[in-house]
Formats: structure tokens, sequence, C-alpha cells
């Protein structure tokens, strides 16, 4: 897992400005430790970031080199691609929360974003015997963009397998569509000042401190671990 990040780490926003199609997941504590055991899964996708500065500090004390915080949300990345979308015509899917939630959110960003052509969307329930009625609904109009929020592993999982059907961008964005429907800047400015949005989201979502506990320790005991077998290897 040690050497797919390095290999696949990316700058997302030079990717934009380079017009290079990929798709890009974002990987935290919790989706690390499960894809570091089912890499096939995740093997089709072009790049790799990380969802909060916990990750990527760790990361970059064992020497990757991590591009300045591109998070697929209104405080960071989000803009920058709706922007381009909007000023170049590209053509975007969104897939992800329930019915309402992704009518409520297409709404919502077309309100900050009018000229955005979203040419679909869909709910993000959906099995895996489902997946190719759902690939072909989302490539049925050629996305440019195909925005994803589908939950950790099961996001990034649908990223890698529409990998070889779109000609286009490809993003995962956890909880960003269904924080949308709430506000669309969903972190206040002092919270995003301070990078604090750890904090907020654990009072706004508490179900999140859970997960916290349970998946960060043991993402520290795994990347020692990968990164003890990398060096091993002789890996440079």
């Amino acid at each position: 897992m040690f050497t797919f990040i390095k290999e696949k780490i990316v700058d997302v926003e030079q990717l934009l400005m380079d017009n290079k199609k990929a798709s890009v997941i974002y990987l935290n504590p919790s989706t690390y430790n499960y894809f570091r055991k089912n890499m096939e899964l995740i093997k089709n996708v072009d790049g790799v970031r990380f969802d909060g500065l916990f990750m990527s500090s760790f990361l970059k004390l064992f020497g990757i080199k991590v591009p300045k915080r591109q998070s697929f949300d209104m405080t960071s990345l989000a803009p920058k691609v709706f922007d381009k979308a909007e000023e170049e015509g590209l053509k975007v899917f969104i897939c992800g929360g329930t019915d309402d939630d992704v009518d409520k959110f297409c709404k919502i960003i077309k309100n900050r974003y009018p000229h955005l052509q979203i040419i679909g969307q869909r709910n993000g329930y959906f099995s895996d015997a489902e997946f190719e009625s759902v690939k072909d609904e989302i490539t049925l109009n050629r996305p440019d963009v195909v925005i994803l929020g589908l939950g950790g592993q099961k996001q990034e999982v649908i990223a890698s397998k529409l990998t070889p059907y779109v000609d286009g961008y490809i993003f995962t964005c956890g909880a960003f569509i269904s924080q949308t429907t709430k506000k669309i800047d969903f972190y206040p400015k002092y919270i995003n000042k301070f990078n604090l949005r750890w904090a907020y989201r654990f009072v706004v979502e508490p179900r999140t401190i859970k997960r916290v506990l349970i998946s960060y320790p043991l993402f520290i005991v795994y990347l020692l671990l990968d990164f003890t077998k990398y060096k091993n290897k002789g890996i440079k």
C-alpha cells in the first residue's frame, strides 16, 4: 500500500490546469486500513489524495511528499472543479446520497453555479449486481466529470470500476453531497481558518468519533508495518 500511494499521489489542481483527465480517490485512515488488504479493488484509479490533515501529516513523516490540501469540499477543491466545468462547458454527473439528497444537492450547486451542466444524477444506493446498469446510466451522456459520494470503501471501488468507461474526471467526495444539503458552506469560516474541521465534524456528526477512535490508531500501526515492508524490499 505504501508503494501504491507513492506512485499514485497527485496534485489535482495541476491535473485540472493541464486538462489531464483522471480518476482520483480520497483515502482516510479507515479506508487505508481496508484497502491495504484489498488493493485489487482500486487498481484502476489514476490518482490518490487524502481526507484530512491527520493522514497527510503522518505520511509526510514517512517521506511522502503531499501537495497542499485538496479535499473535495467547498473549502478546497470543489469550487475549482465547478468553476472549470462551468467555464469550459464540461458535463457533470452526480451520484450519491438518497434521491432527496442528490436532488437538493444539485439544486444548491446550480444556484451557486447557474451555468453548470449537470447532465445526470442518481442516488448512491445500489448493489454490486446493479453496477452494470448504473455504469450505463452514468456513461450514457459521456460526462466529463463524475462525482461520487457513496461512503467510504464503496465510492473508491466504484471509481475504480468506472475508470475504464469514463473519458473524464472522476472524484470521490465522501460526505460532501449530504453535507451540502444542510449548507453549501458546511464549515464556518473560523473553523476552516484554524483547521478545526475535524473538531467541527465531531460536534455536528458525532458518529464519526467512534470511527476515529478505532480506525486512527490502527492506521498508525498499519502504516508503520507497510513502511517497514517497503524499506525491506529496498524500493527507492
